[in-house]
């Protein structure tokens, strides 16, 4: 296009090049364009519009360069410096891209959109706080803009800031919704324990976009969480089956794998994660807690320190570390690690920060010493052995339990006091986390001196007990553990599965299964149920002191029998909790009175049974 003197009409081609990109016509608004620059090579408007033409092609690394001549061209033209950002940032070189994002707020201190994109420079770079500093900004600038909400909130998502993540994603959602926004919503859900949530937004992003992978890998994480582990395992494989080459699905499909106990699928699913991408970190750390489980230690042990080597605050791979120490019997780093637990994702809402100094291994002596416990009830039992170390030390010892146990612990040697942990505490000095103990200690195997029996249950219920309960051999049985339990699903056993215990000659088999399962007993004809009557630990000890064997899942009430001194049957799965040491047919370490029967192969209850059916034949009645 020319002018009435034959020279090229620069803003007529322009205009002209703009309307056909406009329209989709690229290649010929491309080459009018060109036609300005072969003229002018430094007019800044045909070099800003070229390149934002070659940025919607995809061409970043000619857009960058053409950019970068227009903004050269006129240093104040903002629209060049947030399109020059834009491409460098596409091309991978973000700190380039912030340079020119800084410049651009420089010039338009207002300009949201820059904020925004500064948010996401700062971000991707590791500079959190500058990252939600922009973010809040630019929503402050422009509330109605949904890329600045979404900035925001992946700031807070990385600052920990869950539920202001969630928030910022929702004001994103309300202003553009889609398949990303919804699966950035559910991601925040889901690092917040919201599972369910999670999942419906994932499914919701996913019926935007069936194929948006990172929607996918959010479903089998909350599927997983919610236990419902076959259909993890084929969301897994859906995910696999959109990105062959993601290490993060083969993580999603191994992780799944692995909870099904398909151990043999579950190691070349990690492997080939590893293999995509060596730098993920929580494919190592999921690779070394199956090699505990398969009982190959010394290389989870070595996975989890790659793990940790690539992400040094990395909770799950130092408590997964400290696991496999722990069951190859290698204490002192295991309770060193142990002490993850705190910052583990999973444990770390359990865990109640209290007032006044912590326990770090000082003289004890005239001190106050709260002992908190902060997990289960098995575990309150298996450490209210250490209160007679601590009282040894010169420390009177306040034990904060479960009510349920109050009584019963406040019989343990050593323990001054015993009290609800959910009340008010008493006054005391200094304090220390139950399961902390064994660390602060130095406990290891070879110097643990395990007594026989270090609780005792109430004489007038004992002998309450001893007229309801039938002449004869007497077992008690207990299926079931904590149904909340992250591994109960490991650890329980179907009722049906104890039937050919019933088969044994000379005895009389009582339910101490109490709580969600203890109505499967209709399942066990001829056992006597008194679950009704075990209203606390205080009943069961007493009913427990009557009976010749106990036979239990690893539940609290196996730590209780044992912790009695009553033989104990304990019943493992193939891949057990830290305590019960491989290979080791008891547990002289902890309690003398237990013997530990371990599944052969994963889920194979039927060999464990069967092992305790023939030990009941050798345990002698009470006298």
């Amino acid at each position: 296009m020319t002018d009435s003197n034959g020279s090229l009409d620069v803003v007529g081609t322009l205009m002209q090049a703009l309307a056909l990109q406009r329209a989709g016509e690229l290649a010929a608004a491309a080459a009018r364009y060109e036609t300005v620059l072969a003229v002018d090579p430094v007019q800044p408007n045909a070099l800003y519009l070229l390149g934002s033409l070659r940025m919607r092609e995809s061409r970043f690394a000619e857009a960058s360069a053409l950019l970068d001549r227009a903004a050269q061209a006129d240093p104040d033209h903002p629209d060049s410096l947030l399109q020059l950002g834009n491409a460098l940032f596409h091309q991978g070189n973000v700190a380039g891209a912030r340079i020119q994002w800084t410049r651009l707020i420089a010039l338009r201190p207002q300009l949201a959109d820059g904020h925004a994109n500064l948010s996401r420079a700062a971000l991707e770079t590791g500079d959190v706080a500058a990252a939600l500093e922009s973010g809040r900004t630019a929503v402050k600038l422009n509330p109605e803009l949904a890329e600045a909400w979404t900035n925001l909130g992946n700031a807070q998502l990385a600052e920990g800031l869950l539920q202001d993540a969630i928030q910022s994603y929702q004001a994103a959602l309300a202003r553009r919704d889609g398949a990303r926004a919804q699966a950035n919503l559910a991601n925040a859900m889901h690092r917040a324990g919201q599972f369910d949530a999670a999942l419906a937004g994932a499914e919701r992003a996913l019926a935007h976009d069936p194929a948006l992978l990172e929607a996918r890998l959010i479903q089998a994480r909350a599927l997983r969480e919610l236990g419902r582990t076959a259909e993890s395992r084929e969301s897994g494989e859906a995910a696999l089956a959109l990105a062959p080459h993601s290490a993060h699905a083969w993580m999603a499909l191994g992780n799944a794998c692995f909870d099904l106990d398909l151990f043999d699928e579950a190691g070349p699913a990690f492997e080939r994660a590893l293999q995509l991408d060596p730098g993920l970190a929580e494919a190592h750390a999921n690779r070394g807690f199956l090699l505990t489980a398969q009982g190959r230690h010394g290389e989870a042990i070595a996975a989890c320190e790659r793990a940790v080597a690539l992400r040094s605050d990395f909770a799950e791979a130092h408590w997964n570390q400290g696991f496999a120490h722990l069951l190859a019997g290698d204490y002192a780093p295991g309770w060193a690690k142990y002490e993850w637990r705190k910052r583990h994702p999973r444990f770390a809402p359990a865990f109640v920060r209290l007032a006044g100094p912590a326990w770090t291994g000082e003289s004890l002596a005239g001190k106050r010493l709260l002992v908190h416990a902060e997990q289960g009830l098995g575990d309150c039992i298996h450490f209210a052995r250490f209160a007679a170390d601590l009282a040894a030390q010169g420390a009177t010892v306040i034990l904060a339990c479960a009510r349920p146990l109050q009584s019963l612990i406040a019989r343990a040697p050593g323990v001054a006091e015993a009290v609800d942990r959910d009340l008010p505490l008493p006054p005391y000095d200094i304090w220390v986390d139950q399961m902390s103990l064994p660390h602060l200690l130095q406990v290891v195997p070879e110097a643990i001196a395990a007594p026989l029996s270090y609780l005792t249950a109430d004489p007038l219920q004992v002998a309450a007990w001893q007229q309801m309960l039938p002449d004869g051999r007497r077992a008690g049985l207990v299926w079931s553990g904590n149904p909340l339990h992250s591994n109960d699903r490991r650890r329980s056993v179907p009722v049906r599965t104890l039937a050919p215990l019933l088969a044994v000659p000379g005895w009389h088999f009582v339910s101490l299964q109490v709580g969600a399962r203890a109505s499967d007993v209709a399942m066990l004809p001829g056992i006597l149920d008194v679950s009704d009557a075990l209203v606390d630990f205080e009943a069961t000890a007493a009913l427990v002191e009557n009976l010749d064997v106990v036979v239990a899942v690893d539940t609290a009430v196996a730590h209780l029998a044992a912790a009695l001194g009553r033989p104990t049957f304990l019943l493992l799965p193939f891949a057990p909790d830290w305590r019960w040491l491989p290979s080791k047919p008891d547990s002289t370490a902890w309690y003398p009175s237990m013997r530990l029967f371990r599944q052969p192969h994963p889920g194979d209850w039927t060999a464990v049974v069967e092992g305790v059916a023939t030990a009941l034949n050798g345990v002698s009645q009470r006298a």
